[in-house]
């Protein structure tokens, strides 16, 4: 059975509490030693009455006690609850990979809140700000029949793979906004929820990886063997790549000036020479394969690169034998990373993860390591709601204008799944996407030598 919460689906559902109230104030709910849920309870709660609970997410690099401030004082006067996770990384994982622990925490925390009151159903609001607001978005409207409201202030984008549900919408942007320009964003999702229309005609999921088709590749090419080391990485950057505007699409330097870019975010950093290099955007991956004189490969190239000769999701029986993923990131690890928590559903036994020397794990039949797991990669296409299905040719993908028309919006596509990936994301049919000006903690890249597209 396919796993929703790969998804963003809630397994979570109310229930009548079974412990007692908390005290007024703001409380720890114990759901992880480290970067906790708070709740803050105000005072005055009839507790024979169902109560109002607001659910508040904080933007990059932000933390409860950060956001609390703004809301305490409505919920005192207006008695309703307040529920602040906390992200396991400095921002969401949807903005970083894709649902994951951060969604298993949220609905620990929604656990353990409704087994001390009972949930009015009918306001139980999923809100954020910036990266928080993006979290809201996506998360609210694929779980419409838990969440009653979303509020997004300043979200940068919506990642809705199936939606349930048809929760109350409210989104609030600032028009001089220059890191998240409204019509890119804020007017941007608000186009999109509108033509969605009702759940039932929003494309599920699934859609993204069906139908299966027959696909034929006319030309050859060479594609690296190992993903893009951090080693590889500082060669094009030593070389002047960040300077030398032939290398880049017109969008990719639009994007690059005015920015130092070669000055990652803090939880990207990374400097083992052998690990893959992660946390580039689609221009910074474009630009360093047009470095090498190759280009990223297609979605097809890829997957006929990574199925190697096989039809199976996997190119081997044993995923642990081939790929790193969530399951097994933290085994023997010792350098920085990621402190994951214990999952049964996602095969892992918690600790430090995160990516690892590539080409330590069992290669595919054509010599080709990591094309499963370690970091996902990207691939040339615009990501799509499905594939064409039939039989085509030489495939590069839809059109930019027609990814913009889907409720994702235009997308690059990734594959393969990562260190940080559910079991069963990491295989060949998978498909992942984000903005092209998107940097992932868990995506990286390989380019291929190729005829031109």
């Amino acid at each position: 059975m396919f796993d929703l919460s790969m998804l963003g689906r809630f397994s979570f559902t109310h229930a009548e509490p079974v412990k007692g109230a908390l005290p007024p104030g703001r409380h720890h709910l114990g759901i992880s030693a480290e970067r906790d849920a708070v709740l803050f309870v105000p005072g005055g709660l009839d507790e024979h009455t169902p109560v109002p609970l607001f659910v508040m997410f904080h933007g990059a690099g932000g933390f409860p006690e950060k956001v609390l401030p703004f809301i305490e004082e409505h919920a005192e006067r207006d008695k309703f609850l307040i529920l602040a996770p906390h992200s396991m990384y400095p921002t969401w994982d949807i903005v970083v990979g894709g649902s994951g622990p951060d969604l298993e925490r949220l609905q620990e925390a929604l656990t353990e809140v409704t087994s001390r009151y009972r949930i009015d159903r009918d306001h139980l609001a999923f809100a954020g700000f910036s990266d928080g607001a993006s979290y809201a978005l996506s998360i609210g409207v694929t779980n419409g029949d838990i969440a009653s409201h979303v509020v997004a202030f300043s979200g940068g984008f919506m990642s809705i793979f199936t939606q349930e549900g048809a929760p109350e919408v409210f989104i609030a942007h600032g028009l001089q906004d220059e890191q998240l320009p409204i019509e890119t964003s804020g007017r941007a999702n608000a186009t999109k929820l509108k033509a969605a229309g009702p759940p039932d005609w929003v494309e599920p999921a699934l859609d993204a990886e069906a139908p299966a088709h027959e696909v034929t590749l006319t030309s050859g090419y060479w594609i690296d063997k190992t993903e893009v080391t951090n080693a590889a990485f500082a060669a094009f950057v030593d070389a002047g790549g960040y300077t030398n505007q032939a290398l880049w699409s017109d969008e990719g330097w639009a994007w690059l000036e005015g920015k130092d870019a070669t000055r990652l975010p803090l939880h990207c950093q990374g400097d083992v020479p052998e690990h893959p290099r992660m946390c580039l955007t689609w221009y910074e991956a474009q630009a360093y394969a047009a470095w090498r004189a190759g280009r990223l490969p297609t979605e097809a190239e890829w997957e006929y690169a990574a199925r190697a000769g096989t039809t199976a999701a996997t190119y081997a029986g044993d995923l642990d034998e081939i790929a790193w993923y969530r399951g097994n990131s933290s085994e023997g690890y010792t350098g920085k990373g990621v402190n994951t928590a214990a999952s049964e559903t996602s095969k892992s036994s918690g600790g430090t993860a995160a990516h690892r020397t590539v080409a330590t794990r069992r290669p595919n039949a054509w010599g080709l390591y990591d094309m499963l797991g370690n970091v996902a990669e990207w691939c040339s296409d615009w990501r799509s709601e499905k594939l064409p299905g039939g039989s085509v040719r030489d495939p590069t993908g839809v059109t930019a204008e027609i990814a913009a028309k889907t409720l994702t919006g235009a997308l690059r596509v990734f594959r393969g799944g990562s260190w940080d990936s559910r079991p069963g994301i990491v295989n060949a049919a998978s498909r992942m996407g984000n903005l092209p000006g998107q940097r992932e903690i868990s995506v990286g890249f390989r380019p291929a030598l190729a005829p031109s597209l």
